[in-house]
C-alpha cells in the first residue's frame, strides 16, 4: 500500500534529515587518514541514501531502507533495556516514523496530551 503523495513527501523529508544526521555522526568514527576523508565518504554515501529515501513510496519501502541502513541505528530502548538494533520489523519502522513526527512537533513547541 502506497502512502499518499503529500504524506510521503513529508515523511521523506523527516527520514532524510534523521538518517543523514546519523550517517554524518557515524562518519566521525570511520578509519580515515584525516577528517576530510571521512567527511567526503559520508557526503558521497548521503547522496546515495537520499536517492534511496526518495524512491520510497510505501511503509514496506521504508522498512526495507531501515534494514539496509540498520547500522545507523545503534541502540533501541526496550523498556529500559538497551539493545543493539539488528533488524527492523514493520512495527519498529512505524514507531520510527511516528517518533520523527513527535520529535518534530516537540521542536515546534506544540503541546499535546
Amino acid at each position: 500500500m502506497n502512502i499518499n503523495t503529500v504524506n510521503i513527501r513529508i515523511i521523506r523529508e523527516l527520514v532524510i534529515e534523521d538518517m543523514t544526521s546519523r550517517l554524518f555522526k557515524k562518519s566521525r568514527g570511520w578509519p580515515c587518514e584525516n577528517d576530510w576523508c571521512a567527511h567526503a565518504r559520508a557526503f558521497y554515501q548521503s547522496e546515495i541514501l537520499i536517492d534511496a529515501i526518495n524512491d520510497c513510496v510505501s511503509l514496506s519501502n521504508i522498512n526495507a531502507l531501515c534494514n539496509e541502513y540498520v547500522r545507523l541505528f545503534d541502540i533501541k530502548d526496550n523498556h529500559g533495556i538497551q539493545e543493539t538494533v539488528s533488524y527492523f520489523t514493520m512495527e519498529d519502522t512505524m514507531n520510527y516514523i511516528i517518533g520523527l513526527f513527535v520529535y518534530e512537533l516537540e521542536g515546534c513547541g506544540l503541546d499535546y496530551i
